[in-house]
C-alpha cells in the first residue's frame, strides 16, 4: 500500500482480515488485529 493520510488501508485489512503496516501514527486502533507494526514521526524536540 502507498503511503496515505488516511486509516482507510488498516481499516480495509482489518474487515479482510490480512495485515497492514501504519505510516506516521500508531494506526492500532483502527486495525487492531490487522496492523503489525508502524513508523511513528515524531517531530517535537
Amino acid at each position: 500500500m502507498a503511503h496515505t493520510n488516511s486509516t482507510k488501508p488498516v481499516e480495509v485489512a482489518e474487515a479482510r482480515g490480512v495485515h497492514a503496516f501504519g505510516q506516521a501514527s500508531d494506526m492500532t486502533k483502527y486495525g487492531p488485529n490487522a496492523c503489525l507494526s508502524a513508523s511513528i514521526n515524531s517531530w517535537g524536540p
